[in-house]
């Protein structure tokens, strides 16, 4: 894995978001691997490397259990093996479809950040607002 900018990566992507969503709703933790896997698998950028690892490394702080934690450790290392040469997708709402988009949007509206950050980051309000914008919302 070629060393970049992590810090410069913005999480707040449709596609990655989708996916993040989505394996929150499964309670299997080998399961929501394995769909994390098969997105990054697919997806082979060095921003969604950043996502994934930073998704992976957070996620399994919300374990006790060793054997999960476990792994985890597995999945980060499985990801240093791949190679990350494909371009980032930029945001595009047209692709998917409402319930897709309102299923990220209700989630990010109750994402709180008070345990990494003082405030809501720009990223955030910039990403919820152009989607609030695409869904007919009102702005905040």
């Amino acid at each position: 894995m070629t060393y970049f900018n992590m810090a410069r990566v913005n999480k707040f992507q449709i596609s990655w978001q989708l996916v993040r969503v989505d394996a929150r709703s499964l309670k299997d933790v080998s399961q929501k691997i394995s769909f994390v896997k098969d997105f990054l698998e697919k997806n082979r950028s060095e921003e969604n490397y950043a996502r994934v690892k930073n998704w992976a490394t957070m996620t399994a702080m919300a374990y006790r259990d060793e054997s999960i934690k476990e792994l985890f450790k597995v999945f980060l290392s499985h990801m240093e093996t791949l190679t990350y040469d494909r371009e980032d997708v930029i945001n595009d709402f047209s692709l998917y479809s409402l319930d897709e988009l309102m299923r990220v949007h209700d989630d990010l509206s109750k994402r709180k950040y008070g345990f990494q950050y003082s405030r809501v980051p720009v990223s955030h309000i910039s990403f919820m607002n152009g989607l609030r914008s695409y869904l007919g919302l009102p702005l905040k």
